[in-house]
């Protein structure tokens, strides 16, 4: 009698055990089916915004550079400094190098056309140019555009 009962209760088990390996597998399929659903959507939003962006690049001199963000180290240490409103809102040591591109007229660029000088009170582009200059190594800058009229 020991025999039958040790049987039917390894059957028990083993139909419990096949019982969940066949929820688990259901469920394991629902999970496949939403990330592919997901992965679908999400290229179908990369497209969309590639889109978005070609047709709404301005021409050139359409817009300008009104505000920015960068952020980067500088010795070592993370920093960020921005610019809005015409004013520069950054650590100390960041102030500090750039001043000193400043103070040596420090120029960027190769063509003679496209030349930036350094500069904390010019245009923002170029003081965007100066402040990436002064980070040690930059790893991500932000830029704010306004459109200027059609002419």
């Amino acid at each position: 009698m020991a025999r039958s009962l040790v049987a039917d209760v390894l059957h028990q088990r083993l139909e419990r055990a096949h019982a969940v390996s066949q929820a688990c597998t259901e469920h394991a399929i629902r999970l496949a089916q939403d990330a592919n659903a997901s992965r679908d959507w999400a290229l179908k939003v990369r497209l969309d915004a590639i889109e978005l962006r070609e047709r709404e690049v301005p021409a050139p001199g359409d817009a300008a550079i009104a505000s920015f963000r960068v952020r980067g180290l500088v010795d070592g240490l993370p920093a960020e400094a921005h610019f809005e409103d015409g004013r520069l809102d950054c650590p100390e040591e960041v102030l500090h190098r750039a001043e000193v591109l400043v103070a040596m007229a420090e120029s960027v660029g190769r063509q003679p056309s496209r030349m930036v000088k350094a500069t904390l009170d010019g245009p923002v582009g170029d003081v965007l140019v100066t402040v990436m200059r002064a980070f040690s190594r930059v790893y991500a800058f932000e830029v704010g555009t306004t459109r200027h009229p059609a002419r």
